[in-house]
């Protein structure tokens, strides 16, 4: 007799259904709201670009941003319920936390192929870039390569730090196919 240990395996088809949990652009758009809400934010702006020009939509917002650690540990975590480890309010705010399922930063992917999600907080900005083709390929989503770009900053956002995501986005979209994509800045001024 043998025993071996097994583990679950995440298809990354899954990605692709939880996008589809958003019957409408409007209520993905929403979600990504909502999750500036959860970061405590005060200012949200969404920037809708002219039809079939290319130009990403961007949401911005200010704030509290997230560490290394705490998009490694917490946004690119699937499912996890952050009431369940962080509580049912806000730590800046006091704010009822609104997000229960874990699964709000594949909103964007009901509008675009592409999620770039820019944030700063303590000096430091974060970038990765999610693109739903390079999900497709993966079989199992756990064994998707994310590039993360950090590097020091100013902890507030101004008009360079916008042109700067934007030229990054324009780097990383020589290599993608689809020209629909979600640019998502946030912390301290983020589809």
């Amino acid at each position: 007799m043998s025993a071996a240990k097994l583990r679950f395996q995440v298809d990354s088809r899954l990605a692709t259904l939880l996008s589809q949990e958003y019957t409408s652009t409007e209520r993905a758009l929403k979600e990504l709201v909502d999750n500036a809400w959860d970061a405590d934010a005060d200012q949200v702006s969404i920037q809708l670009p002219k039809p079939l020009s290319g130009e990403p939509i961007v949401i911005r917002d200010d704030g509290t941003g997230m560490t290394e650690e705490e998009l490694r540990r917490h946004y690119l975590t699937i499912a996890k319920d952050r009431r369940s480890v962080r509580g049912e309010r806000t730590a800046g705010k006091n704010r009822q936390v609104k997000g229960r399922k874990g699964i709000g930063k594949f909103a964007g992917f009901m509008v675009a192929s592409v999620m770039t999600l820019e944030t700063r907080t303590r000096g430091k900005l974060c970038r990765i870039a999610l693109q739903l083709d390079a999900i497709g390929k993966v079989e199992d989503i756990e064994h998707l390569d994310i590039a993360l770009h950090s590097e020091d900053c100013d902890h507030s956002l101004n008009y360079d730090d916008y042109k700067q995501a934007i030229e990054y986005r324009h780097d990383f979209a020589k290599h993608i196919t689809s020209p629909i994509q979600v640019l998502l800045i946030g912390g301290a001024f983020v589809v």
